[in-house]
């Protein structure tokens, strides 16, 4: 038996020896061997790719309440500061102009937003205007500082976004019928790349060189605002915003 555990302990010492050497090689920028310089390798490797991801942040700058011209209906207008922050270990690269708000949430407390019990859930609809037909110019050996920025983690990349909140009132009244008087949470959802015909797989893996190319939607941290509808509101300007475009009103 004192035999059998000696020899037990002896292999357990050599596997840990094995690899602890493994390790000290990977350090030293060898190439690892055998069975367990595979599973050593695979594991770096999914450290090393394991997704990134951002922190959405939104502050209200601007608010605005108007009448719109469609019937029983006012509007909450609002600019919005938008901080995507690089929360991960790897550079980021994002679509300068390529997001736009495709989902609007409100809630009335933030233990609220935070459980996803809306009062208010609006899905959203819009395009990047300028972004026709720009294939040519972003599908390039290396990311173009006209329309992409590069994040470091840390780091953020700050933006601003316009955003039409429509209200219901009483027709009689002019009071607003689904969002009362007095605080809120307002969460959005940022879509962060355009309506363009190139496919971020293949730039990811052409740019991954200066960083991992960001493509995903992501949803904001809830944040607080004021609601006072006031008794004379005036007309909405002739444009209106939506989920970050401008769109001329009918």
């Amino acid at each position: 038996m004192r035999a059998l555990n000696n020899k037990f302990t002896l292999v357990v010492s050599s596997v840990l020896l094995l690899a602890i050497i493994q390790s000290d090689c990977y350090q030293r920028g060898f190439k690892p061997f055998g069975e367990l310089g595979r599973a050593l390798a695979q594991t770096r490797a999914n450290i090393s790719s394991s997704a990134p991801d951002v922190q959405l942040k939104i502050q209200v700058k601007e608010q605005r309440y108007c009448h719109s011209s469609i019937p029983n209906h006012n509007v909450i207008q609002l600019i919005l500061s938008v901080d995507f922050v690089n929360i991960g270990k790897d550079r980021l690269i994002f679509f300068k102009s390529g997001h736009r708000i495709v989902e609007c949430m409100l809630s009335r407390t933030q233990d609220d937003a935070l459980a996803k019990q809306y009062e208010s859930h609006d899905w959203l609809h819009g395009t990047n205007q300028f972004l026709d037909d720009i294939t040519s110019l972003i599908d390039t050996p290396a990311p173009s500082n006209d329309f992409f920025i590069v994040v470091s983690p840390g780091e953020l990349y700050r933006s601003e976004e316009r955003l039409s909140i429509p209200i219901e009132v009483n027709e009689g009244t002019q009071q607003p019928n689904n969002l009362p008087e007095g605080e809120h949470f307002l969460q959005v959802t940022l879509v962060t790349w355009p309506d363009v015909d190139t496919q971020p797989a293949n730039l990811r893996e052409r740019w991954k060189v200066y960083g991992y190319l960001y493509s995903k939607a992501v949803t904001s941290a809830p944040v607080s605002f004021t609601f006072f509808p006031y008794t004379n509101t005036e007309r909405c300007s002739r444009y209106q915003w939506f989920a970050g475009s401008i769109t001329e009103q009918k």
